[in-house]
């Protein structure tokens, strides 16, 4: 367990600490028509309805993806992704990647209210003084 850990449990999502996110009851979040049209958004997000089936594909998409790691890692095309040992357990090493360019773009393309709120807390942030 790594250190800072509470056994058994997971830590708060990220966004939780900065005050974005709330614990909510997932029930609260489903449209209200829900069971009666929930067909129409599983076909909207592309998953099947039947809960084996997906279980069953996510299995098989899981299996696979280590089944290409495993073999890219034996014959060395893994390119920089090592598996080592970090305090006696085994840990995939990933290479730092470059800094993307173009993320100041980013903010003008994002449409919504995501975008509207973050205006918010600049223009209240600029006026009051921060």
């Amino acid at each position: 367990m790594r250190p800072g850990r509470t056994a058994g449990r997971d830590p708060p999502p990220r966004d939780l600490h900065r005050g974005r996110l709330r614990w909510r009851n997932p029930e609260n979040d489903l449209p209200g028509d829900f069971e009666a049209t929930h067909a129409v958004h599983y076909a909207a997000i592309r998953q099947p309805m039947d809960p084996q089936t997906f279980i069953t594909d996510l299995k098989w998409r899981m299996t696979d993806g280590l089944d290409r790691l495993s073999a890219a890692l034996a014959d060395g095309s893994a390119g920089a992704v090592k598996v080592t040992t970090r305090h006696g357990e085994p840990w995939i090493t990933v290479p730092k990647l470059d800094e993307p360019t173009g993320l100041d773009l980013l903010p003008a393309l994002v449409p919504g209210p995501r975008r509207a709120a973050d205006e918010d807390v600049q223009a209240a942030g600029s006026a009051s003084g921060r």
